[in-house]
């Protein structure tokens, strides 16, 4: 079955307004283009993601704004299947996504089972079959152990599409919707997978741009990063790391996506992937996404307006090193991030063998001082210790802040620990205060080292003459004096 929209009822809701097409599609995440031909009536079967963001704009229900069209073929209707059984036999639907729905079938020339992705024809229309299939053509030359490949692509029957190998161990989502969080060897080994493969392709110039668990496959322990095909690809030819001209700037899942994608910025760069693998990297460790909300807006709105979630507050056994190493990653401003894939996941590892307690913290010191000297250079020692003093004072920020986090969220704990302190604090100030003055504080007089006692005795050896203070006759004192 599929989803027809409702024209009547969307120009309805439209001229309540007094928004333009122009905004409508900057609220709704897509192109002018896209928008127009859905306005206009040529896709009156839109994808699940622009539905759900129509609903979210519109504040209106399913049955309000949408129809079940019976009648209508998915998909996979006859005149697609007719198009390519010559080639492909579809057997089922196995997934379905933003931009479309993948499909077990069979390669009847190869003999072997494939998944077709099959995109709604609105996913590109903002950019036409013809440059969606020369980005495919683009991404298909990335060869990498770890990159999902593609055996095929092209249109039938008005359906771009492109096959893959068909991975039978699922997706890390599955994984994660039957684990919850996963422990941290398993999240360090599925992050080196994805780092070889998001690493290679920034080698080659090539953006992923939608980094989440429903494009992590997992088949045997070995990782396959998937949809490269869709990413945005570079064009060094328009930025050094830049959008390919045409390429939808809506790209990209709320609950990962960097902040300079969202806001449409064009001229990314590797800054952009590193973000949404942290974010993907908090879930595996959580169980949960670093960013939730009821819709769309909500979840992006927040990684503008609030802070990175405190990873320990939310599992156990996730040293304090790996928490500030995701947390650096999924920095908001680009350039506070780490700046590559591969480096992100080489700290990781280091935060994860790092040993704990004093011996751990002067190892971390160690490792950042070899760190900052090998990239300013042994001559630049001077510079090195100012970057690593920056280091540190970023560290006892991040230390400080994330105390200030802990308190605010229980704050009868907090009013309990500051008076326990406050009283400790006044009881070892004041003992301090009489063993200093009785104590520890030199006697008032010069040479204090020089004092002695001294006392008479009388014939039968006792002190004072009998005297209890252990007095003397002031005569007695004078002549002491004088001699």
């Amino acid at each position: 079955m599929r989803v027809r929209l409702k024209l009547d009822r969307l120009h309805d809701l439209m001229a309540r307004s007094n928004l333009s097409q122009n905004h409508w599609a900057i609220k709704i995440g897509i192109s002018r283009g896209h928008w127009s031909e859905i306005v206009n009536g040529k896709h009156v079967h839109p994808s699940p993601k622009t539905r759900e963001r129509m609903l979210e704009v519109f504040k209106v229900t399913f049955d309000d704004l949408f129809e079940i069209d019976a009648d209508a073929p998915g998909w996979s209707d006859p005149s697609f299947q007719a198009a390519v059984r010559d080639r492909y036999l579809v057997d089922e639907e196995i997934g379905q996504g933003g931009m479309g729905t993948v499909y077990l079938a069979r390669d009847v020339k190869l003999g072997r089972q494939v998944a077709i992705k099959v995109l709604a024809p609105e996913a590109v229309s903002g950019i036409g079959v013809e440059q969606f299939l020369k980005e495919i053509r683009y991404t298909a030359r990335l060869q990498h152990h770890n990159i999902l490949g593609l055996h095929d692509a092209g249109e039938a029957a008005s359906h771009p599409y492109y096959v893959m190998p068909y991975i039978k161990g699922g997706s890390l989502r599955q994984l994660l919707e039957r684990r919850g969080g996963l422990s941290l060897d398993e999240t360090l080994h599925i992050a080196r997978g994805v780092a070889g493969a998001l690493h290679h392709a920034h080698e080659h110039r090539v953006l992923h741009c939608d980094v989440k668990p429903e494009n992590i496959l997992i088949a045997d322990d070995h990782v396959y990063v998937a949809d490269f095909g869709i990413s945005r690809a570079i064009h060094s030819e328009v930025f050094e790391w830049g959008q390919r001209i045409g390429v939808d700037s809506s790209a990209g899942t709320p609950a990962y996506v960097s902040p300079e994608q969202a806001s449409g910025e064009r001229n990314l760069d590797a800054r952009a992937d590193v973000y949404s693998f942290g974010c993907m990297v908090f879930e595996m460790l959580a169980g949960r996404a670093p960013f939730t909300g009821r819709n769309t807006m909500e979840v992006v709105t927040q990684r503008f307006t609030t802070e990175v979630p405190d990873l320990r507050d939310l599992t156990t056994g996730v040293p304090h090193a790996v928490a500030a190493t995701i947390e650096r990653a999924m920095a908001l401003v680009p350039e506070r991030r780490t700046t590559t894939v591969w480096r992100f996941q080489e700290e990781l590892q280091t935060a994860a063998a790092a040993p704990t307690g004093l011996a751990g913290a002067m190892r971390r010191v160690a490792f950042i001082t070899n760190a900052v000297i090998r990239r300013v250079g042994v001559r630049s020692a001077g510079r090195a210790r100012r970057l690593l003093r920056v280091g540190i004072m970023e560290r006892l920020w991040h230390d400080v802040r994330q105390a200030v986090r802990s308190l605010r969220r229980v704050p009868t704990f907090a009013a309990m620990a500051v008076l326990t302190l406050a009283l400790g604090i006044g009881a070892n100030t004041a003992i301090f205060t009489v063993v200093n003055a009785t104590l520890l504080r030199p006697l008032p007089y010069d040479r204090p080292e020089e004092l002695a006692m001294i006392w008479e005795l009388d014939r039968q050896g006792k002190m004072g003459f009998g005297d209890p203070e252990w007095t003397v006759a002031p005569a007695t004192y004078i002549q002491w004096q004088e001699r």
